[in-house]
Parts: structure tokens; sequence; C-alpha cells
């Protein structure tokens, strides 16, 4: 099983190298496979029609509002910063081994 889908050209080309079949050692061979790196949100706005996917009441501009309400690096600060308090709260709340 590869870590990646794989879908339609357009985005990046990957060759994979030397692949093995389950049953057999013998090699077969090199293989181009086209890899998208896409958020689950590009993906979305990709779809011919994704409208319909959306809730009732939800529109790709508020969606768009809010992908770009901050910068990655923002939003990683931001992840960060509240795993930090997860793990302290849970810490704190965890009997002490001692």
């Amino acid at each position: 099983m590869l870590p990646y889908s794989i879908v339609e050209p357009s985005v990046a080309q990957v060759t994979v190298g030397t692949a093995y079949t389950s049953r057999q050692a013998s090699k077969s061979s090199l293989t181009s496979l086209t890899v998208i790196s896409a958020t689950p949100y590009e993906r979305l706005k990709s779809i011919e029609g994704a409208e319909r996917f959306l809730k009732p009441g939800l529109s790709f501009a508020a969606l768009h509002a809010e992908a770009n309400a901050m910068s990655d690096l923002e939003s990683a600060r931001l992840v960060n910063r509240e795993r930090d308090k997860l793990f302290q709260a849970v810490g704190a709340a965890w009997p002490s081994a001692a």
C-alpha cells in the first residue's frame, strides 16, 4: 500500500522505484505515478459541482475566508499552543506515579 493516493495528472510526477509483486520476488518495470499534494479544502474546490457537498448555508466564499484567516505559520503555532495546554491539563489530572 502506498502512503499517498494516486490521482489524475496535473500536479507532480513521482517515479516509484522497483516494485515487487506480493507473491513473487521478481522485479517489475519502473512505474510512474502522479501524486497530488493539496489540502482537503483545495481538493474539494477542484471537484466539479462541489457546492452540492457543502452544508446548507455554507459557501466557498466563507470557506475561503476561513482558510485564509491566518498563515500556515500562525496556524501551526496555534495548534502547538493548544496541544501544550491539553498535555498540561492531562498531566495535572493524571495521578502521580511517585
